[in-house]
Parts: C-alpha cells; sequence; structure tokens
C-alpha cells in the first residue's frame, strides 16, 4: 500500500522555512495535545482578525484599498467611493489599524500595510485555497 503524505511547506526563495504534515499521523500525542494548547490560546487573535473582516462596511474599505495602484485612499475618497460617514470611517479604519491591516501614514490618508496584505494572503487567500485542496482530497479518498 502507498501512504500519500499531504503537507503544507512554507518557503522563501526557495529556501524551506517550515513544513507542516496535514496527518495527525506525524505527530506524537504529546505535540498534538501540545499544539492545541498554544492553538487556543492564539485563538483569541485569530477571532478577532476573521471578525474585523466580517464586517461588511471595513470588507469594503480593504477591497478599495486592495484595487488602489499603492494601497491608499484618502478620506474623502472613502467618503465619495463608499458613501460612509466620516465617524464610521474613523471607526473603521481604527478596526482596520488595532488589527494590522492599515496604517495611517498622514492625517486623512489610509493605507494597506504590507504585513496588512501578508495576513490578508495567509488567512484569507491561501487558506481558503488549502480549504478548497484538502476537500477534494478528502473527497477523492472516499471514492
Amino acid at each position: 500500500m502507498v501512504r500519500i503524505m499531504y503537507k503544507i511547506i512554507l518557503m522563501k526563495d526557495n529556501e524551506v522555512l517550515a513544513e507542516f504534515p496535514l496527518d495527525f499521523k506525524n505527530y506524537s500525542r504529546e505535540e498534538i495535545v501540545s499544539e492545541l494548547r498554544g492553538a487556543l490560546q492564539d485563538l483569541s487573535n485569530v477571532i478577532e482578525f476573521y471578525e474585523t473582516l466580517l464586517n461588511e462596511n471595513r470588507a469594503r474599505l480593504l477591497m478599495k484599498l486592495i484595487e488602489d495602484d499603492d494601497f491608499t485612499l484618502s478620506f474623502a475618497e472613502i467618503i465619495r467611493e463608499l458613501g460612509l460617514n466620516p465617524k464610521l470611517i474613523r471607526e473603521h479604519a481604527f478596526e482596520l489599524k488595532k488589527t494590522g491591516l492599515i496604517d495611517i501614514p498622514m492625517r486623512g490618508k489610509y493605507r494597506l500595510c504590507p504585513e496588512g496584505l501578508m495576513k490578508i494572503n495567509a488567512m484569507v487567500l491561501t487558506m481558503r485555497k488549502i480549504f478548497r485542496e484538502i476537500e477534494k482530497i478528502l473527497e477523492e479518498e472516499v471514492m
């Protein structure tokens, strides 16, 4: 019987930084328990990140920043593009900044920061693709 091993490999410039097997058989019970305990401690940060994105107006603001060539919009552009009142824009920008997704390089300017773009890529785009692939693998194994 051939055993297939699935893993996620994190690389930078063709250098493997870390490998994450997707099968519990690759971990000892102690490693699993230890990782789950750590994950539960980190979960509040993950929940905060996703709760920030779940708000429709914050998601719309992020989309507009992503669509912009330099990921930066002025306060006036946001008002015009999203049709939100200034108080709401400030509140949503504060939440996005608190989560590390945007920065405010100068008064009246909002920018999707490189760290924010990396978080969105890792936590949303990449995780979505990973979950889709895992679903395909599980479907194939059931068939």
